[in-house]
């Protein structure tokens, strides 16, 4: 019992933090993010561990005919659930400028995106699978609070708080296009080098030297894909190798600086603002006041901006009760969702009564 009692645990602290790391403003910023999400793929592989059993007795059974539809269902969620984690774990370390600042393997820009979209897609994954997973969550909550199974009131309760849960959830989505975005992930791993708009989105963002990581989804992206405030652009964002415009040097539309230097790699405008070869300034940009026009980021498709994941709701907020709410009630719907329709699919059809054999003739 105490195994089982350590697994909610375990689960429901997963839930929490992953819901918290689809905004790196909270708790600390950035060091909290990347820390935190390297603790969930170790806890994640201790619920693994802490289920082996089970993977073991189905991994053998999987080409028994006699193994039920709802189990290989379970079975094959779990599996991209696994696949998932992984490699949410493996980009966040691509992109990682805290705890990995030197690990680079090139196309960062397309490991970015994919970070994001797999993200939205495993709040998903993790709603059914807890949604599949509902009767065991709840007995265990009944006996740590020593509630009866059949009492009307909590159940009354219960049901209450679904209807709540189900209705915020999907006004949620719908302020944070978490549907829109959860179709990215197709577009992310279908475009391969990740070149969304022109010009290829793996170029200007500093790829090649891991330069500018504008693009990371924390407090210094703007709505200016790409250029941060107040970015010293040193060390594993360093522009030394590229010019630097003062206040009397202006970029025209070419991205040339008259009179004095041109503009490659990642240059620092003004120490106020990055901004990258790629990206295209255009002649109502001025380096004098070191800002920079919405233009750049219409070269960016929205999934691959350099935004946050809950940018347009509560999540964008850094207030962690705000992250929280916000994509623990999306994930409530997968939950709410997949439990309905686990109980509506295995109900148990009533047993037709046995007709006695109507007596034969003697002959």
């Amino acid at each position: 019992m105490k195994k089982q009692f350590f697994k909610l645990a375990l689960d429901l602290l997963m839930a929490v933090t992953f819901v918290l790391l689809f905004n790196d403003r909270v708790l600390g910023g950035l060091s909290f993010h990347e820390m935190a999400g390297l603790g969930i793929g170790v806890a994640f592989i201790v619920h693994v561990l802490l289920n082996a059993a089970w993977v073991k007795r189905v991994t053998m059974k999987m080409l028994d005919r006699k193994l039920p539809w709802k189990t290989r269902f379970e079975y094959g969620l779990n599996l991209l659930l696994l696949v998932s984690m992984a490699f949410i774990v493996f980009s966040g370390i691509i992109i990682s400028r805290i705890v990995f600042p030197q690990v680079t393997i090139g196309n960062e820009m397309w490991f970015k995106a994919t970070h994001v979209s797999v993200s939205f897609l495993v709040l998903a994954i993790v709603g059914v699978h807890v949604g599949l997973h509902w009767n065991w969550v709840m007995n265990m909550v009944k006996k740590m609070a020593g509630r009866n199974s059949s009492s009307r009131a909590f159940s009354g309760a219960l049901k209450l708080a679904m209807v709540a849960v189900l209705a915020f959830g999907i006004y949620e989505m719908t302020q944070t296009s978490y549907v829109q975005r959860l179709s990215s992930v197709g577009s992310a791993f279908g475009s391969g080098s990740a070149q969304g708009g022109p010009g290829g989105m793996d170029k200007g963002f500093g790829m090649e030297g891991r330069g500018d990581r504008g693009f990371r989804p924390d407090a210094g992206d703007t709505a200016n894909n790409g250029v941060q405030d107040n970015s010293s652009m040193n060390g594993k964002g360093s522009a030394s190798d590229n010019s630097s415009i003062n206040d009397s040097s202006s970029i025209d539309g070419n991205g040339s600086v008259n009179g004095n230097s041109s503009v490659n790699g990642n240059s620092s405008v003004n120490g106020s603002s990055s901004v990258n070869g790629s990206s295209s300034v255009n002649g109502s940009s001025s380096a004098g006041t070191g800002s920079a026009s919405d233009t750049t980021a219409t070269t960016t498709p929205q999934a691959f901006r350099g935004g946050r994941p809950g940018e347009g709701g509560r999540g964008e907020s850094a207030n962690p009760l705000n992250v929280l709410a916000t994509y623990l009630g999306m994930m409530g719907v997968f939950v709410i969702l997949a439990y309905y329709l686990n109980k509506l699919i295995t109900r148990k059809k009533p047993a037709r009564p046995r007709t006695k054999p109507s007596p034969t003739a003697e002959s």
